[in-house]
């Protein structure tokens, strides 16, 4: 990693621990709300930071119960530490996971990222035995992080053979060829538009779709 490239990171990663900052009474505001609302027997549980927060996931996946228990500037250490209140319960048929990338904007290593992730998807186990649970890979950004990002994945990946979790690859349908993101699905190389969501619902689906089937449930999600 060039000098530059390295400066450029560390001014990244204060910036995003200003952010933090910034939304810590919106994050603090939407955990409260989760941990006073009466238990619901949600089909999907989306766990995450804004990226999936910003998804309208009941509306992507009409006919099902979806909670989105994503908070925008989430690391894996935030998660980790509201799993109480993530909406999962017994009869929870399936949880999505996605998170890691504001770990890496804040420089976190990779071993705590991964370790936290991996305690992430042993309480998902705990609180919804039951359910499917999907690992995501970490989205493609800009292309500074390609290398941390690929990196992360990995372990990922191994994570989920690991615990015997499906893990999911997002990189091929969201990456270019310069290993960022496409720019026509993103307005910041972070978060994703319109187009962007719908380029991820579409790998979601046949997922969704797969976990209702092996229910006996034969209804099309998101049609």
């Amino acid at each position: 990693m060039t000098a530059n490239r390295i400066r450029v990171n560390r001014f990244a990663a204060a910036l995003q621990r200003g952010l933090n900052k910034l939304l810590e009474p919106l994050s603090k505001s939407r955990v409260t709300q989760f941990e006073i609302l009466p238990a619901v027997e949600a089909d999907l549980v989306m766990l995450g930071d804004s990226i999936t927060e910003q998804g309208v996931w009941n509306e992507w996946f009409p006919g099902k119960i979806v909670l989105n228990r994503g908070i925008s500037g989430n690391t894996t250490t935030q998660v980790l530490a509201r799993m109480h209140a993530a909406g999962l319960t017994p009869k929870t048929r399936a949880v999505f996971l996605l998170i890691g990338t504001n770990d890496l904007t804040q420089g976190y290593p990779q071993e705590t990222i991964v370790a936290n992730v991996t305690e992430i998807l042993r309480q998902i186990k705990q609180l919804a035995p039951e359910a499917k649970v999907v690992l995501q890979s970490v989205m493609p950004r800009k292309v500074s992080y390609a290398e941390a990002v690929m990196q992360l994945n990995l372990a990922y990946r191994e994570v989920a053979e690991t615990l015997k979790l499906e893990y999911l690859d997002l990189w091929p349908a969201l990456a270019d060829d310069d290993r960022g993101i496409i720019q026509e699905l993103s307005f910041d190389k972070l978060h994703l538009n319109g187009r962007g969501y719908r380029v991820w619902f579409e790998v979601l689906q046949p997922v969704v779709k797969a976990i209702w089937d092996a229910d006996g449930d034969r209804a099309q999600p998101g049609s």
